[in-house]
């Protein structure tokens, strides 16, 4: 049964990833990233690729690796690290972003809440037991 929470989490993490590619354009980042420095707007994008680079990254794990995530010592610890990572984007999600832009894309704002809480508890629980 973990197994399978664990590629379900591959999955929703594989989602994250491809729903990257279409955050751009229906963010308008090339409008918005047009108004900053060109030190701000490459620091951005830089960021936002090895960002996604450990997504799917995670995703991989958890698809391809399920037992020794479960099973290894270096698998624990990687679970632990992916339970405070998404731990802390469940808290960004909830806190930081600013009412107006979740009310801007009411619909993205509860899938991926809904997602990121999924993986703080799969995670946190795996890592746990």
């Amino acid at each position: 049964m973990t197994i399978y929470a664990i590629q379900f989490a591959g999955i929703i993490l594989l989602c994250i990833t491809s729903a990257n590619f279409f955050a751009p354009k229906k963010m308008r980042w090339s409008v918005n990233l047009a108004k900053t420095e060109p030190v701000f707007r490459q620091v951005f994008i830089v960021h936002c690729v090895f960002l996604l680079g450990c997504v799917l990254a995670m995703a991989l794990a958890c698809l391809i690796l399920p037992h020794q995530l479960l099973t290894e010592p270096l698998g624990r610890v990687l679970l632990a690290f992916m339970a405070l990572f998404w731990t802390a984007r469940v808290l960004v999600q909830f806190f930081y972003y600013e009412r107006s832009i979740k009310r801007e894309f009411p619909v993205f704002n509860v899938l991926f809440s809904v997602a990121f809480i999924y993986l703080a508890v799969c995670f946190s629980f795996l890592s746990l037991t």
